[in-house]
């Protein structure tokens, strides 16, 4: 449970190194931490925030790859987003 706070913690600091610990997380074993990491992507508004959810988008957990496919579709993690 505390993985998955820090995960959704880290995900509203604006920071690169907050992609890295999103990308962690997303190869947690713990799918509440993966689901942190998921929704937490959406939060960055950084590109390679987009690493994090093809991670993430093929997921063995449906819910985890719901909210991952979401935010590609939504366009979290293009380029053209804004930093």
């Amino acid at each position: 449970m505390l993985a998955s706070k820090a995960t959704s913690m880290a995900s509203h600091i604006p920071d690169i190194k907050s992609v890295e610990i999103l990308k962690i997380a997303a190869r947690s074993k713990d799918v509440t931490v993966r689901v942190a990491a998921a929704a937490g992507s959406r939060n960055l508004k950084i590109p390679s925030v987009r690493e994090v959810l093809d991670l993430l988008k093929d997921d063995e957990d449906e819910g985890v790859r719901s909210i991952a496919r979401k935010s590609i579709e939504l366009g979290y993690g293009h380029i053209g987003q804004e930093s």
